[in-house]
């Protein structure tokens, strides 16, 4: 599986040559790694690239949004008191409390715990 990103505004990186005007970035997984290359201005993948092992991804990314300042969106569609569904990026874990009922929950716990 491969995926090509292409950038609204040209960024550049240092390659093997010197520096590439980048337009995009390809991001392609082997077995074991995950392979990014720089796509060019000239739309051609260039001779750079990085290889970031698969176990290794969550890690990355979420270093990645916590430097750059962006912060990641959870939506919860709510029906009735009940969580219908739970949209999120991946690697993130939502957990749902339903404070009208915690006695129920602690309860549940309880018996699962028996």
């Amino acid at each position: 599986m491969n995926k090509t990103i292409n950038f609204k505004k040209h960024t550049w990186c240092l390659g093997r040559n010197g520096v590439i005007h980048m337009a995009g970035i390809h991001v392609f997984r082997t077995e074991v790694d995950l392979y990014l290359a720089p796509v060019t201005s000239r739309v051609k993948f260039g001779r750079a690239y990085m290889l970031i092992p698969v176990d290794r991804v969550p890690d990355v990314t979420k270093a990645m949004l916590r430097v750059s300042g962006i912060r990641q969106q959870v939506v919860v569609s709510v029906r009735g008191g009940i969580a219908e569904t739970v949209s999120c990026p991946p690697g993130v874990t939502v957990k749902i409390i339903d404070h009208d009922n915690l006695e129920a929950e602690e309860e549940d716990k309880r018996r699962r715990a028996a």
